[in-house]
């Protein structure tokens, strides 16, 4: 089975300019070649993807041909849609949990690059755990979550903000990217230590 790539078209493709919409994206070249190799060398099945609700699924679909994108799927989230593993709750408990083994704290920052941990990481995934299961709680920023529902064959898409809780299950692909400019952070809890059962998707 070929390492699943999920793509936010409009980050890693594309840029929307200021005050405009994703109608008005430019192409970022050196991305879609990137992408493009990975397709006709097979290195991988690609998936586009957008989180904003309530595109055009026809009008992104043009966009990708003008640019000459090649892809195995698009997916783009439904009207209202919400996954069922992400809510937003209120907690007694604030930011403050117990630390071990078993917590940390992922800090993410404007720019790119990869990491985990307590170290700095703009892109987190994508990245499948075979039996921990976690918990992930978003202490600040905005982010973009992305999982593979494999039954379904389908890529969902949320838009997490301060406050939301994220159910990782065993075996579940996900990606989670930074949407502000100043980053953001999130705190895990797993049931075994953070270090353990943590493999990397090749993008």
């Amino acid at each position: 089975m070929k390492p699943i790539t999920i793509v936010n078209i409009y980050d890693r493709i594309a840029r929307i300019p200021p005050g405009g919409s994703y109608k008005d994206a430019e192409p970022l070249l050196e991305g879609i070649h990137m992408y493009n190799g990975l397709f006709l060398r097979e290195e991988a099945y690609v998936v586009y993807i957008t989180g904003i609700v309530g595109i055009d699924r026809d009008i992104v679909k043009k966009q990708l041909d003008q640019w000459g994108c090649m892809y195995h799927r698009l997916q783009v989230p439904r009207s209202g849609h919400q996954t069922a593993s992400t809510f937003n709750v209120p907690t007694s408990y604030g930011h403050r949990f117990g630390f071990d083994v078993s917590t940390c704290v992922h800090v993410f920052r404007s720019g790119s690059g990869s990491g985990s941990g307590s170290g700095q990481c703009f892109l987190l995934g994508p990245r499948f755990h075979i039996y921990k299961e976690s918990h992930l709680y978003v202490l600040h920023g905005r982010f973009l979550y992305a999982w593979l529902n494999s039954a379904e064959g389908d890529v969902y898409t949320e838009v997490v903000e301060p406050g939301a809780i994220i159910h990782i299950r065993p075996g579940q692909i996900y990606t989670l990217e930074a949407m502000d400019p100043e980053g953001g952070s999130i705190l895990q809890r797993s049931s075994h230590p953070e270090d353990e059962d943590n493999h990397s998707i090749p993008v």
